[in-house]
């Protein structure tokens, strides 16, 4: 009888502490790829021409947390525009002002300015920007800088980081601030500069490890 108790004995010391039971730990962290970083919150333009309505979207949907998407947007400047119009847009995309007016007749406030690049380092908040390239121009949002670096949601690449220099190669200051009338300043959002591991490479690194080769 007692040997037989001391060996239920064992057996039950056996399953508190066997390894097999360290599948319920959970991790201290996950994981990303570095496609589902610099994807995060992104959703990619749906058109050549719509950097600009994605943009919008980006901005309203990820730091005034009201889901607009891309359609929406869209919608609300073809509304406004004639047939004439819509035809030179899909040419040569979208203009500062179309995005102002559709921010406006969404309920926002709406600025275009142009922002000196000393600047850049003082943002309170995320604002659109855009590129000047040569053969289309490119609306991106603008999170912030820091370090010789700045943080943009594109609609075609994702979250990038980039290199001052490299980024006023292309800006030359033109930015839409959009705003909310009693929205203030959140600290928070998920168009916040990042920090940490959530950090995509800059995208001149992303491209030369692309070309390296493994064998």
């Amino acid at each position: 009888m007692i040997k037989s108790k001391l060996i239920c004995l064992f057996i039950i010391c056996l399953g508190l502490f066997s390894p097999l039971r360290v599948y319920a730990q959970k991790p201290y962290f996950s994981l990303k790829s570095m496609q589902e970083i610099k994807m995060e919150n992104i959703k990619k333009q749906t058109l050549d021409y719509s950097c600009g309505a994605a943009a919008l979207s980006i901005l309203l949907t990820d730091y005034f947390e009201d889901e607009i998407d891309e359609i929406t947007v869209l919608d609300n400047i073809v509304f406004h525009l004639s047939d004439e119009e819509i035809k030179e847009r899909i040419v040569e995309g979208f203009s500062m002002l179309d995005l102002k007016k559709t921010a406006e007749g969404l309920g926002y406030t709406a600025d275009g300015v142009m922002l000196p690049h000393e600047s850049i380092t003082a943002l309170k908040g995320p604002v659109i920007i855009l590129l000047r390239r040569v053969k289309t121009n490119h609306f991106v949002v603008l999170k912030g800088a820091s370090q010789g670096r700045a943080f943009i949601a594109d609609p075609t690449r994702g979250n990038l980081r980039v290199p001052l220099y490299d980024l006023f190669d292309e800006w030359s200051g033109e930015t839409l601030i959009v705003g909310r009338d009693g929205f203030g300043l959140p600290q928070k959002h998920k168009l916040s500069t990042p920090k940490g591991r959530n950090v995509a490479p800059e995208e001149r690194t992303t491209r030369a490890l692309q070309t390296i080769r493994v064998n």
